[in-house]
């Protein structure tokens, strides 16, 4: 099954993974999408006893301005620094994701939040370039403050970025994206390695990719 919203009952999570535990499924499974304000110790030791191995969280951004007008998610950092390690302590990978460029937000808080990627220490960090799609209140906020470049369905699925800021261009976020990313999480071998490994490929095939992610960014820029 599938469910963005899983542990919005926290109670009722954990009586589901209780049921999976002593049902003896054996059935190893991921979190895809997690609200890491909705987890505790408790929740993560169920999770793994019921066989998850890899959780996914959405941190999206690490300035606590952004998070709080922007965002507006309850996210506590130093919650989700504890929570982070306590998961990979378990056994669980854990990859994180970040977003950055939205509307009004600075290039000092983009970096608060590649600096909080790197404190957070998840096994890998995905960085995304925020996408305010119409009909939400980020869409309003980037027509009121007049920074939409582009609406198409291929601007918003191809190019990288819709936004036009006085702090930054979608193409300073697609070059700059690419470039974080490699760097957080390939420049240590040992982090590629259990990267190739929870991708279930070689460190050839891997490197292929990141060769290929930071050749499309730059593509991407100079066709535009």
């Amino acid at each position: 099954f599938d469910d963005d919203n899983l542990y919005t009952n926290m109670k009722h999570a954990k009586q589901l993974f209780r049921a999976m535990t002593d049902g003896g499924l054996n059935l190893p499974w991921v979190s895809i999408a997690t609200a890491v304000f909705r987890l505790d110790e408790e929740m993560i030791d169920l999770m793994y006893e019921s066989g998850c191995r890899y959780i996914d969280i959405a941190i999206e951004s690490g300035s606590e301005r952004v998070i709080n007008e922007i965002v507006k998610k309850p996210i506590d950092h130093k919650q989700a620094i504890r929570l982070v390690k306590y998961a990979r302590k378990k056994g669980i990978f854990v990859s994180s994701n970040f977003i950055i460029g939205f509307p009004g937000e600075t290039w000092d808080e983009i970096l608060e939040t590649i600096s909080f990627a790197e404190i957070l220490n998840v096994d890998y960090a995905k960085i995304f370039i925020a996408i305010p799609l119409k009909n939400t209140e980020m869409y309003d906020q980037a027509v009121e403050q007049n920074l939409l470049k582009d609406d198409s369905a291929e601007s918003v699925w191809t190019s990288g970025g819709m936004l036009e800021t006085k702090e930054f261009s979608s193409e300073d976020l697609t070059i700059f994206r690419a470039y974080e990313w490699e760097r957080i999480n390939f420049s240590d071998i040992k982090k590629r390695k259990k990267i190739a490994d929870r991708m279930g490929i070689s460190l050839d095939e891997l490197s292929i990719i990141r060769k290929r992610t930071l050749l499309n960014a730059r593509n991407k820029v100079a066709n535009r």
